[in-house]
């Protein structure tokens, strides 16, 4: 695993492409000076040696006199006022409607990816990123931008798109919440209370069943070890749900195992994003596998207005009665593999033996057969995906192995974006049952509004609240490091514990209420997960286990930076009003 990149240059190159090209355009190599007529940004294309893109460009625009003088407007207010005058509503709305007119015509990949190239030329880009990188960077983005775009219905493709912004989210949210907490007011321990269970299984589309057993697996060699004793000793089949597999040392020797028990017989299927799966650090392990006998689905959106929705659960089922879930891919970061001085991320997750296997297992069926219907027509008798044959899950599931006889009671709450709310609800829903504590440890903090209320609503009520996230040092991905900063900036302002991680990453997603609930999954606490991401948590009513998490995190935290008085950030830079723009990318 290569370490992060410089964090400034990568940046400016995210919050650039964010802007879609106007500062990157404005900065870049010119042959003479700024032109203030309404040509200004066709004459600096052609002078920066991109005659092509200034002729289509100026083709567009010609269809459209009126965004033709505001685009002009907007690059040559860029040019006077810098960040500050991006922040005018005029020029994000004129940023807006370049970028439906651009995605509509077919011509915003190209044009980002001039951008990218006038940005290496101007030294803007690390030099230690290979051009194969910034071509992927700009596919990447290219298609955040279409579905931003298109969630809202402004593309063609995206007409008749539903789409709901957070402040009305949130308010209805809260007003659903409140609405199923009213007759529990002032009551404890909810989650002893049948008729809130009730009200939290409906609410969540998921039941709690009984007879589980729960391990931790927070230590990364422990949790590998036990991830390759599960799969060495499964008897009939091995279902695999990931977001991805790292062509690195941890992914292959995970991948192997998979292929050496298809080979003795079992079935082993495997679910990762097909976005993902398309990049050269995430494929060769992937054709390795489906060349040897184990079935790979690359999962894509079958829905024409959620193109670009995305496969996030984490979850790995054995022979229909042991699970392990939580927030690790296979890959070197996750399982300390690999290079000694690679990334050694901090991450949570649970193995579970019981029902909540079965339910785990019943939600991958139902995953795969979708896909496999949808984009796997029968031919011949056959499946074919990707090139190799796949087959159906049948309905009547092997025949589970002996069930646990555990205390924990379990249920497996799915969420797919743009149909439920399920995971939000699940988690608002315990922040107003806390009575003592919580403890939130999470990736990626973002505060939406809906949460921001639940969290000082507990703290009115003198529940002790512990948030611990990531750093802008430790975080994997810097261009979101100044939202989570301010998120914590605000929860600090207001009298709750803040945690930033020091050295590595921090990768958990986890959530413990009154040492006797806790969750446990793939979600992360930001716009994204809830707008674009497939997502898996575990609700968990056991107290050994939200105790042990609890434990776990204080011990984390003792590690820590504690915030006490609220960081000072940057305002009005690129990355910020990129953020603005593409909030829900975040």
């Amino acid at each position: 695993m290569v370490k992060p990149l410089n964090k400034r240059p990568l940046r400016f190159l995210v919050a650039s492409f964010l802007l879609w090209t106007i500062p990157v355009l404005a900065e870049g190599p010119a042959a003479a000076p700024p032109c203030p007529s309404g040509f200004a940004l066709l004459q600096h294309l052609a002078s920066s040696g991109e005659l092509g893109t200034a002729l289509r460009l100026s083709r567009i625009l010609k269809k459209n006199p009126g965004l033709k003088a505001r685009v002009s407007a907007l690059f040559a207010g860029y040019q006077s006022g810098g960040t500050l005058f991006l922040r005018e509503p005029e020029a994000q709305k004129t940023v807006l409607e370049l970028g439906v007119v651009l995605q509509d015509s077919g011509e915003l990949p190209g044009l980002l990816k001039t951008a990218a190239g006038l940005a290496r030329k101007a030294g803007k880009l690390p030099a230690e990123v290979p051009p194969e990188k910034v071509d992927e960077m700009v596919v990447q983005l290219a298609g955040a931008i279409d579905a931003e775009l298109s969630a809202r219905g402004l593309t063609q493709a995206g007409k008749g798109a539903h789409y709901e912004d957070w402040v009305a989210l949130s308010h209805r949210l809260n007003r659903d919440v409140d609405k199923v907490m009213a007759p529990f007011k002032g009551k404890r321990d909810l989650f002893d209370d049948p008729e809130f269970l009730k009200a939290y299984e409906r609410e969540t589309g998921a039941t709690f069943t009984s007879g589980n057993t729960v391990k931790l697996l927070a230590d990364a060699p422990a949790a590998l070890a036990r991830r390759l004793e599960l799969i060495r000793g499964a008897k009939s089949e091995i279902n695999f749900m990931t977001w991805a597999f790292y062509d690195d040392e941890g992914g292959r020797l995970i991948g192997r195992e998979l292929i050496a028990k298809a080979k003795q017989g079992v079935k082993v299927r495997v679910i990762v994003d097909g976005q993902i799966a398309m990049k050269g650090d995430h494929s060769a392990i992937l054709k390795e596998m489906a060349e040897n006998g184990v079935e790979v689905v690359r999962w894509r959106s079958t829905d024409p207005l959620r193109r670009y929705d995305g496969q996030h659960r984490k979850v790995m089922i054995v022979d229909g009665i042991e699970s392990i879930t939580g927030g690790r891919n296979p890959g070197d970061p996750y399982f300390h593999t690999g290079p000694a001085d690679a990334p050694k991320w901090t991450d949570s997750e649970i193995h579970i033996r019981g029902s909540a296997s079965a339910d785990s297992n019943r939600l991958f069926a139902e995953i795969w057969n979708d896909q496999v219907r949808a984009r796997a027509p029968a031919t011949d008798g056959k499946r074919l995906l990707d090139g190799f044959e796949v087959h159906e899950i049948a309905e009547s599931a092997p025949v589970p192995g002996p069930a646990a006889k555990g205390g924990a009671r379990i249920s497996v709450v799915n969420h797919v974006p743009g149909r439920d709310e399920n995971i939000q609800r699940a988690t608002l829903l315990a922040i107003e049952a806390a009575r003592d504590s919580i403890d939130i440890a999470n990736a990626y903090f973002i505060l939406d509004p809906a949460l921001y209320r639940a969290l000082l609503r507990a703290k009115a009520r003198g529940v002790k609240v512990r948030v611990f996230t990531n750093s802008a040092e430790s975080i994997d991905e810097p261009a979101i490091s100044i939202p989570i900063l301010k998120s914590v900036n605000r929860l600090a302002a207001k009298g709750i514990e803040v945690y930033l991680k020091k050295g590595d990453t921090l990768h958990s997603k986890l959530m413990v209420v009154d040492g006797s609930y806790a969750w446990v999954g793939s979600h992360n606490l930001h716009p994204r997960s809830f707008r674009y991401e497939g997502e898996i948590i575990e609700p968990i009513r056991d107290r050994e286990t939200a105790q042990g998490l609890s434990k776990i995190f204080t011990q984390e935290i003792g590690q820590a930076a504690r915030i006490t008085e609220p960081l000072q950030l940057p305002e009005g830079d690129l990355a910020d009003i990129g953020q603005q723009l593409m909030y829900d990318q975040l």
